[in-house]
């Protein structure tokens, strides 16, 4: 039985860049059935995630945490990534106008809102039966899609010493 799981930005980020909760989120993307070979989770993002991430891995370079070489080889690993590991989701109208309200609501950032947004109208289409986890490392967002009534997870909860 496959699991379903929304991965904000903050959470896929951590899969490319080692950062504490890495090693939780690449055992949640890569898990696969031993007996199939086949991927045990089904993965889900808003299609902002990925100019979100690019961003990120600038800023992670910017700051000087990894280089520009390791920022290019990191960029060029998601491009061919995403869409093999993820089911980008499309942003609509309708859904920024669901993260609208959210903001109204909770303490959101725009696309954490859609973050949020596009996780809850996921959940919609998947009906009762198939739970969706939120997974997301910011404590603001985890909040507020827990109080919206999502299912959630943050991988820094999943931080080992090592780390």
């Amino acid at each position: 039985m496959k699991s379903y799981y929304y991965l904000d930005t903050s959470a896929q980020v951590k899969y490319y860049v080692s950062e504490p909760g890495t090693a939780w989120i690449r055992q949640l993307v890569d898990a696969v059935n031993p007996d199939t070979g086949q991927r045990v989770n089904q993965l889900f993002t808003a299609a902002i995630t990925v100019a979100e991430a690019a961003a990120a891995f600038a800023v992670i370079a910017r700051t000087g945490r990894i280089s520009k070489r390791i920022r290019d080889r990191t960029f060029d690993r998601y491009m061919k990534t995403i869409s093999v590991y993820f089911h980008l989701l499309p942003v609509t109208a309708d859904l920024i106008t669901m993260a609208a309200h959210l903001t109204q609501r909770h303490p959101l950032k725009g696309y954490d809102a859609v973050q949020v947004a596009a996780a809850l109208r996921l959940q919609q289409t998947l009906g009762p039966d198939r739970k969706l986890v939120f997974v997301s490392g910011d404590g603001t967002v985890v909040t507020a899609a827990q109080s919206e009534g999502l299912t959630v997870d943050n991988p820094f909860w999943h931080v080992e010493e090592s780390e």
